[in-house]
């Protein structure tokens, strides 16, 4: 998988090869994953991710709060600890001039904080989640690139006509 290039599998595919090898419990797991509607409560795993997330999320808005002089304290969400890792990845990416150019970054960090929660064995449970939530980041970013372009090929096209 690559945030650059197009996804090998639908959402929906990946969703028929879970339903036929995941039993029931993990399959429901998966599914939830794949469509978005995961909760913390479902797997280790996933609170696990929701603990970087939010931190990740705190990060920006400290930094973004002290862009505009303002408190952070409204916009920060509890977590258990504090991780530096996060924190400096989230000050590269905020560095960068280009909102896109910032949002791909945020979302190469969550690749790469996914990849070490799920661990360096491939054949686990954990490393299907983590699959599933970059299957789903891949998508978000391919329907990015097709909805500016579609948007740029209508402007180019009223003005030509």
């Amino acid at each position: 998988l690559s945030l650059e290039g197009p996804p090998p599998i639908t959402p929906d595919g990946l969703r028929a090869a879970c339903a036929a090898q995941l039993d029931k419990r993990d399959n429901v797991v998966a599914a939830a994953v794949i469509d978005g509607r995961e909760s913390p409560a479902q797997h280790a795993f996933l609170a696990k991710r929701q603990e970087w997330e939010t931190e990740l999320r705190n990060a920006v808005a400290r930094l973004r709060a002290a862009r505009l002089k303002v408190d952070p304290a409204p916009h920060i969400r509890p977590v258990s600890g504090f991780d530096g890792y996060i924190d400096k990845g989230v000050s590269d990416a905020m560095a960068r001039p280009d909102p896109l150019q910032r949002e791909l970054a945020l979302d190469h960090l969550r690749w790469r904080l996914l990849e070490e929660t799920a661990g360096l064995n491939a054949f686990t449970f954990e490393a299907l989640l983590a699959y599933a939530l970059k299957l789903r980041m891949i998508v978000r970013w391919t329907e990015l690139q097709e909805k500016r372009g579609q948007a740029a090929f209508d402007a180019a096209s009223a003005v030509a006509f």
